[in-house]
């Protein structure tokens, strides 16, 4: 050890280099020897006693919580000073409920929160056309900016990815939307779809899955459009043989895949019909939402909402085929709020209007 800037340490006169003179059941502190001059000069005392302290842990992590940071911004992080077996030890608590607290809790997916949750390794499932059919005639696909078609769902589903066998040495750009319902008649109408998926992906043929922005579900016995596509020159392979939009291209116990269209990117142009060329991966059921958009049950009659990592879908009252009193309550929410809307049971009026007959007459919420 040496002091610099002109300050000096102070030290004890010693007996014999190397003689212990200051120990405890842990560290002994031998005697030593002084510099007088720049940082390994020639000893000017010898022997030489240090006069100072030395701190230490007894083969322990910490000294203070300082110690103990474990750079995660979710834990607690703290270091026992007390006695026993854990003096000295860092204890890092995690904050509960909490993304990259490192516990996988009830409400976390490996989708929603990865850095807590492993990858499962089997409880999903896959549909899609995978591999070319050597009966197939004449040229086997063609190349397309992107392509749409509909997955019928015959049990719950939840939507988590899209794989895609071609393959590529730097990353290209793919997004992925949904729509409600079927895609047809909406190909050209950007408004009706949302975005579940925006990525650079490096491709592979032997398939690299692709996993969604937002897992997407779709309710048993209904419909929902998917749009895939590249945006940066890139193309789809969309096999040839097809036979009508709307047709079963593969099949498993839960979900169909359907013939659809090829694209031009972006809502552009249309042509088909034609096959989808990958994979679609799901898991059975609905998983814990992270965001209202997770929760569209392809209703036009519910507001849908994700509460406490659950889905609520609420009933529009007004709606037709939601409300069998929709035509009565309106009027009467009309009388109630003497409002000018015009042309029926408008669902923002409506809704507006049902608070106040909440307020005035709760029975009929009831009954």
């Amino acid at each position: 050890m040496n002091v610099v800037d002109g300050w000096t340490l102070i030290f004890g006169e010693g007996s014999v280099a190397g003689n212990v003179f200051l120990e405890d059941d842990n560290l002994r502190i031998l005697e030593g020897v002084a510099h007088d001059g720049p940082v390994f000069s020639e000893v000017s005392v010898s022997p030489a006693k240090f006069y100072g302290s030395v701190r230490y842990t007894n083969g322990h992590d910490c000294y203070n919580s300082g110690d103990c940071n474990d750079g995660n911004p979710f834990t607690v992080d703290s270091c026992s000073l007390g006695g026993g077996d854990d003096a000295g030890r860092c204890l890092n608590l995690a904050v509960l409920n909490r993304c990259g607290n490192r516990l996988c809790e009830n409400v976390e997916t490996w989708l929603n929160c990865p850095s807590d949750c492993p990858e499962p390794e089997s409880d999903s499932e896959t549909i899609g056309r995978w591999k070319y059919d050597e009966s197939w005639e004449g040229k086997p696909y063609y190349g397309t900016d992107g392509q749409m078609f509909d997955l019928e769902a015959k049990s719950d589903v939840s939507v988590y990815g899209i794989d895609l066998p071609r393959s590529s040495d730097s990353p290209v750009g793919i997004e992925v939307y949904v729509t409600t319902g079927s895609f047809v008649g909406k190909e050209t109408e950007p408004a009706k779809w949302t975005r579940v998926a925006k990525k650079d992906v490096i491709l592979s043929k032997s398939g690299r899955m692709m996993i969604l922005d937002t897992p997407f579900s779709i309710s048993a016995n209904s419909r929902r459009g998917v749009y895939v596509t590249f945006t940066g020159g890139w193309k789809l392979v969309t096999l040839v043989n097809a036979t009508a939009i709307g047709t079963v291209v593969a099949e498993s116990d839960e979900l169909k895949l359907l013939e659809g269209t090829r694209n031009v990117f972006p809502f552009g142009k249309v042509d088909g019909p034609h096959i989808f060329f990958g994979r679609v991966k799901y898991f059975l059921g609905f998983l814990p939402c992270s965001s209202s958009l997770e929760c569209d049950d392809n209703n036009e009659g519910t507001d849908d909402f994700c509460v406490n990592s659950e889905c609520k879908n609420i009933p529009i009252l007004g709606v037709c085929g939601e409300c069998s009193r929709c035509v009565q309550l309106c009027i009467f929410s009309y009388l109630t709020l003497k409002s000018n809307v015009s042309g029926g049971c408008k669902r923002k009026w409506y809704l507006r209007g049902w608070r106040v007959l909440l307020h005035v007459s709760s029975g009929l919420r009831s009954s």
